[in-house]
């Protein structure tokens, strides 16, 4: 059963052509061979990637659930788990043969085998006819349609869909005696979807009228109308059901159930109802899938680590919450994405899902077979923790707390800006994370109640009756409350206008990612310094967007009201990021991961490629941006008791006042702090 201290260390079990081939006694021999493989790199869960569009593959569904059955029997023996991980709702479809191409050439790595719409018209499950089950567009009633993955979609609103997505769960299940399930793509493709007969009839029954028209201002987009903000939440909670549903289809309650997430704090979870907290009403699994390659490379649109690290630390923190264990899948096809990968997610507390993407290269196959293995990079790292796991059982030691607020997120024309409210919480969240602050996230200001550590406000544009009433509470209670940027907070008085509308009008992508508007926001009109509302709360009108300076502001403020570091301060650490964890009474362990990396494709494969996309391989990518030093200033009573790091060969060593000088290339260091001995 799985907890909050579950251990997982996860890669991909990818399902090839020849695979298929089944049950071909030399394919025997391989599931044997990689399972060997799987244990040998430390791996004691494996997730199923491959056969992803699973309603393409129906005629055939007995000959891939053998074979899956023979993987799970073969992986098991090892002590290893088997995940199956599979789209719920995609379907690949064609009419040409240059679509028919772009399916092959694009998607690769869900093994695209699938029936042009001429025969697919005809294929039924039980009677049900698949096509009867497909997302449409509101606009016009066509069916949705993707051209990055030339794909249909069912909606998870069609109650005659989900009835049949159950019921091949339980087949699932009975047939292979997978001990997991990853039930992926459960989301809405943008604001024009869903105008299907099951969506417009849950909009009325709601609202006591037709869906608007497409277009029509006074709805669409309009965040003054308390309809358009209740349509918005309500696709939130069709996901949050559909998960429910397929929850009920399972074994047992505890059975393990993930789903794939990319974010839940980017301003574009609103168009697609992205978010992990509806995916957590059935699933038992925090999952964060990191697309593109980590670390960042010169190809991943000049994005940098925090682009990695905001996202985890906001998933593992969600989990965190609701007192489940979280999973991270990123990509790479070394030992340095491995490593770096790894690193940041244990760093965090989560457990780490290593997977290569080689179908995604565009390399001929006779270079693929000579990538190292799908786990084979993850081997140190993963050998590491299974030996050490008592290094990664420690209770986060949170110093101020960090609303990731859920109205100013999705129920505001700012939370679905790009430089609205999410960019705000993900600045101030990495801030504090590279000064060494650990904060706990909160999601929920119901339940706040421990007045110790202090609470920051990034840009809280909005506050439900329940948040407010124990905001005040937690306040008149003695806590410290430090807010900046814009912020609903009734006595505060600012000259500045929540927005009506993400953009001038609503409009449709040219593909089907959703659209984030870059409108730029205007700055608080406020004397820029800290007003003290009152004995409890400070507020500064600043977003660490409005200035590079205020980052100093802001932390300054920040330190004069956290409570006393335990065990150590962190006086600097140049080129990473800091966590600490607190073992027992007399042990803390502090994290320390590398920011920094210095990428190098491989070109000469690079120049091979016949197509690119996402992932990109990496000759090698060690950290950089270090200047051999961390500087703790101890706390009395405390001593360093030993520094470890897990990836690197050569030693550390330290003095009595905190001083740790590093080797080169170092992307984790656990300092472990211990009290000293009573004289």
């Amino acid at each position: 059963m799985l907890t909050e201290q579950s251990s997982l260390r996860a890669a991909s079990w990818w399902i090839k052509w020849a695979d298929l081939d089944w049950p071909k006694p030399d394919n025997q021999e391989t599931v044997l061979r990689r399972a060997d493989e799987f244990l040998a790199s430390g791996v004691n869960t494996a997730l199923v990637f491959g056969a992803h569009f699973r309603w393409d593959f129906m005629p055939f569904w007995t000959q891939l659930h053998d074979y899956m059955a023979a993987v799970r029997e073969a992986l098991q023996e090892r002590g290893i788990a088997l995940y199956d991980h599979h789209s719920a709702v995609l379907v690949h479809r064609y009419d040409t043969r240059e679509e028919f191409r772009n399916v092959w050439l694009h998607s690769q790595p869900h093994l695209p085998f699938c029936p042009d719409r001429d025969n697919a018209a005809s294929w039924n499950y039980k009677g049900r006819y698949l096509n009867d089950w497909r997302v449409l567009e509101i606009p016009d009633n066509k069916v949705y349609y993707s051209p990055r993955y030339t794909a249909e979609q069912f909606c998870c609103n069609n109650p005659e869909f989900v009835a049949a997505y159950c019921d091949y769960v339980r087949r699932l299940i009975k047939d292979t005696q997978i001990d997991g399930l990853m039930c992926d793509d459960c989301s809405f493709p943008g604001f024009h979807t869903c105008g299907c007969k099951a969506c417009r009839q849950r909009f009325q029954a709601w609202s006591g009228h037709p869906l608007p028209a497409w277009g029509e201002e006074s709805f669409w987009g309009n965040w003054k109308n308390p309809q358009w903000r209740h349509y918005c939440q309500d696709r939130f909670a069709a996901i949050g059901e559909f998960y429910q549903q397929v929850r009920a289809a399972l074994p047992t309650p505890e059975y393990p159930m993930t789903a794939c997430c990319s974010s839940s704090c980017s301003s574009g979870n609103i168009y697609s109802a992205h978010d992990l907290r509806e995916q957590l009403k059935g699933c038992n699994l925090a999952n964060l899938e990191l697309v593109g390659n980590t670390p960042p490379g010169p190809l991943d649109n000049q994005a940098k680590f925090s682009a990695r690290l905001v996202p985890a630390a906001v998933h593992i923190g969600i989990a965190r919450e609701r007192k489940l264990p979280s999973l991270a899948i990123g990509y790479g096809f070394v030992e340095d994405n491995a490593n770096a990968l790894w690193a940041m997610i244990k760093a965090l507390g989560g457990n780490c899902w290593f997977s290569t993407l080689k179908g995604r290269l565009g390399l001929p196959e006779r270079i693929l077979r000579s990538l190292p293995g799908d786990a084979e990079p993850a081997t140190r790292a993963f050998c590491f923790e299974r030996d050490n796991p008592e290094l990664f059982k420690g209770k986060p030691l949170a110093r101020c707390k960090l609303l990731f607020s859920q109205y100013s997120h999705k129920q505001t024309a700012f939370g679905c800006m790009s430089k609205g409210y999410t960019r705000d919480f993900a600045d101030t969240l990495n801030l504090l994370l590279e000064a060494g602050i650990m904060p706990e996230l909160i999601t929920e200001l119901s339940g706040l109640k421990d007045t110790d550590l202090p609470l920051l406000l990034a840009s809280v544009v909005g506050f439900t009756e329940p948040e407010l009433e124990a905001l005040q509470n937690f306040c008149a209670s003695g806590g410290k409350v430090i807010a900046f940027g814009p912020c609903a907070y009734p006595s505060l008085k600012i000259d500045w206008q929540l927005p009506d509308r993400a953009g001038d009008k609503l409009e449709l992508c040219a593909t089907d990612w959703q659209r984030v508007w870059g409108s730029e926001i205007e700055a608080v009109k406020a004397e820029p310094l800290w007003h003290d509302l009152s004995a409890q709360i400070s507020w500064h009108p600043w977003r660490l967007q409005d200035s590079p300076d205020f980052k100093t502001e802001l932390l300054a403020k920040l330190r004069e009201t956290l409570p006393p570091a335990c065990g150590a301060e962190l006086l600097s650490a140049q080129g990473f990021f800091a966590s600490a964890f607190q073992y027992s009474p007399n042990i803390i362990r502090l994290f320390f991961v590398a920011t920094q990396y210095e990428v190098e494709i491989n070109k000469e494969l690079d120049e091979m490629r016949y197509h690119r996309s996402r992932v990109n391989l990496y000759r090698s990518a060690p950290p950089c941006g270090q200047n051999g030093s961390v500087a703790l200033k101890l706390q009395a009573g405390w001593k360093i008791s030993r520094v470890i790091l897990p990836l690197n060969s050569n030693p550390a060593d330290w003095d009595s006042e905190g001083m740790i000088r590093l080797p080169e290339n170092v992307v984790m260091l656990i300092v472990e702090l211990r009290k000293k001995a009573s004289q």
